[in-house]
């Protein structure tokens, strides 16, 4: 990852050797011719030596490069923090940290999410509900192959091939997406467990989520059966992710104050929701 932010590249130098080595033979004779006029006969075949040895072309030192960035990485603590000799890994990136990738000599960007009071994001609701799919399936199966796939097919999502959804999941864009680095993909994957962490941990968006202690954090709905649900509702499946939950919460209130005006219990519909009896009174009120 820190490769591919400082765009270093690790190269054999070759070139560059052969160049400095045909520039050190022709420099020889002169310097030989030097010495003998400046030293005289017998002392000059020695000072040329000591100059040979201190002027002679060495190949560059990749494995100290390799150690210095190594060492680099080891100070950067914009992803995680140290504490009591544990990583803990942050999620809480202000925008991508991986603006765009780049594919056969094409330059792909991402979509874009400035984490705000108010986020700013043009990622839409169908984007984000295969995306999020995608994101637990990829930590649900236990085949790496299966793995690969969903991550692969979410970042094709996240850096699209062109802005017509459908078309860009038919293009061969995907088989490109398999080429990137495995740190690329699992640096994408990280930013993208960013903003579904914002979402669950949002102080009005988090209702949406239920929570159960046996198992982890996930949506009520699939997330798929949502856009179909704010769709049938009259809503526009194609909203951005910030209208997206808005109108959930908006379709919420509708329901439950439907339900309370036609006579359910509250406490049955805190059974059946997830939702706690002080959240429904204040979705209701």
């Amino acid at each position: 990852m820190l490769a591919y932010i400082t765009g270093y590249k690790q190269q054999s130098g070759l070139f560059t050797w052969l160049l400095l080595s045909l520039y050190y033979l022709i420099k020889i004779p002169f310097v030989a011719l030097y010495f003998l006029v400046k030293v005289g006969r017998i002392r000059a075949n020695a000072f040329v030596s000591i100059w040979k040895e201190d002027h002679r072309p060495v190949r560059s030192e990749r494995e100290m490069i390799s150690l210095n960035l190594y060492l680099l990485s080891e100070k950067l603590d914009f992803a995680f923090t140290l504490e009591n000799n544990t990583l803990n890994f942050k999620r809480n990136f202000r925008q991508n940290p991986i603006p765009f990738i780049r594919l056969n000599g094409r330059r792909f960007t991402g979509r874009k999410f400035v984490m705000d009071i108010a986020p700013f994001t043009n990622i839409t609701a169908k984007e984000y509900s295969d995306c999020y799919d995608l994101y637990l399936a990829y930590h649900q199966t236990k085949d790496q192959r299966n793995k690969e796939n969903c991550l692969d097919k979410m970042i094709s999502i996240l850096y699209p091939a062109t802005d017509n959804y459908k078309e860009n999941m038919v293009s061969d864009h995907l088989n490109f997406i398999r080429k990137l680095s495995s740190g690329l993909k699992f640096g994408i994957l990280y930013w993208f467990s960013g903003i579904v962490e914002f979402y669950t941990t949002h102080p009005v968006y988090s209702i949406l989520f239920r929570r159960d202690p046996e198992k982890k954090t996930h949506i009520s709905l699939g997330m798929n059966e949502v856009v179909l649900m704010i769709e049938r509702k009259g809503y526009n499946p194609d909203c951005n992710l910030n209208d997206f939950f808005d109108k959930q919460i908006c379709i919420l209130k509708d329901n439950l104050a439907e339900a309370l005006a036609n006579g359910v219990k509250i406490e049955k519909l805190s059974r059946t929701t997830g939702l706690s009896i002080q959240q429904i009174n204040q979705l209701a009120g």
